[in-house]
């Protein structure tokens, strides 16, 4: 008679089990287990003979011993087809996540890449997810040195620890917005050198949830020509109060000899002189008037353009 081991090891039990197995199907492993178990009791009850018989109460532990292999069996293939759903639900869900951050860069990096200023998204942990290339330009950083890092490291040390508070009350009231009204900000390039920024913060909603839109800008260059242009400015007020100090003195001399001329000689000229007398006092009157308001006027531009 086949004894359980023999059995055990025969084609009509690791065949179906393996198919199973091979299959990932659950439901068929435990169907063709219990299948397993009733062919095997009925090919012992039919008698494939090999030896003598055995006693009745050895047939049957045999059979209980059969039943319980199989069935041991059947629950490890089960716990590793668990084992191999979860996993693959595991890479499922990596798989996704991919392709979530695939669909985004995709979604923005035409928009980021044709914008004149250096652009940053970043998470709402405060992470670079994405970047366009006038920031890898501007902040000699190429790009995969960038991603995934805090954007505290475009700030310069000092800054940075009041940056996340910063961060954090910008996403508590998001909207577009100049960051650091009325402040004077300071990016840092990889190299260590620091230099005036301009920072527009806009927000964006996704499925991966809130980032924050940055778009900054180099200022160097205005920054110069606005100091050179206050230098300028103030060139020209010294200059326009020399020039109104240095005519103001002759002006008021011609002016006082022309009154003096007219009280006392006005009657001795015809009335052609008279008109040019007169005609020389009124303009050395507005000729002064000019004068007075000329250091004014340039104080004036001198604010406006400042």
């Amino acid at each position: 008679m086949w004894t359980s081991a023999e059995l055990v090891g025969s084609i009509l039990f690791t065949f179906p089990i393996a198919l199973c197995a091979l299959t990932g199907s659950r439901k068929m492993l435990w169907a063709t287990s219990a299948l397993c178990v009733v062919l095997t009791l009925v090919a012992q009850s039919w008698g494939f003979e090999r030896a003598a018989p055995v006693e009745p109460l050895m047939a049957l532990v045999n059979r209980i011993l059969l039943i319980g292999s199989m069935l041991t069996l059947a629950a490890f293939v089960h716990l590793g087809l668990d084992r191999a759903d979860k996993v693959a639900q595991h890479q499922a869900a990596l798989m996704a996540q991919n392709a979530r951050l695939e669909s985004l860069e995709t979604r923005y990096r035409g928009l980021l890449e044709s914008a004149p200023d250096a652009m940053v998204i970043v998470n709402q942990h405060g992470r670079i997810v994405l970047v366009n290339v006038q920031t890898e330009h501007l902040f000699g950083y190429p790009r995969h040195e960038l991603l995934e890092q805090s954007v505290e490291l475009l700030v310069p040390q000092r800054f940075r620890g009041k940056h996340p508070d910063h961060r954090a009350g910008y996403a508590n009231t998001p909207k577009p917005r100049a960051m650091g009204s009325g402040r004077d900000l300071l990016g840092l390039r990889k190299d260590g050198s620091e230099f005036p920024i301009e920072v527009s913060l806009s927000p964006l909603e996704t499925d991966d949830g809130p980032l924050v839109l940055s778009a900054i800008r180099d200022v160097t260059t205005r920054q110069l020509t606005e100091a050179a242009l206050k230098a300028a400015n103030r060139e020209l007020e010294a200059f326009s109060y020399s020039v109104a100090h240095d005519l103001r003195a002759p002006l008021r001399g011609m002016s006082g000899f022309a009154h003096l001329l007219a009280s006392t000689y006005k009657d001795k000229l015809d009335a052609e002189g008279q008109d040019w007398l007169d005609e020389i006092v009124h303009n050395a009157s507005k000729m002064g008037a000019l004068i007075d308001a000329l250091g004014p006027r340039a104080r004036h531009q001198n604010r406006a353009q400042t």
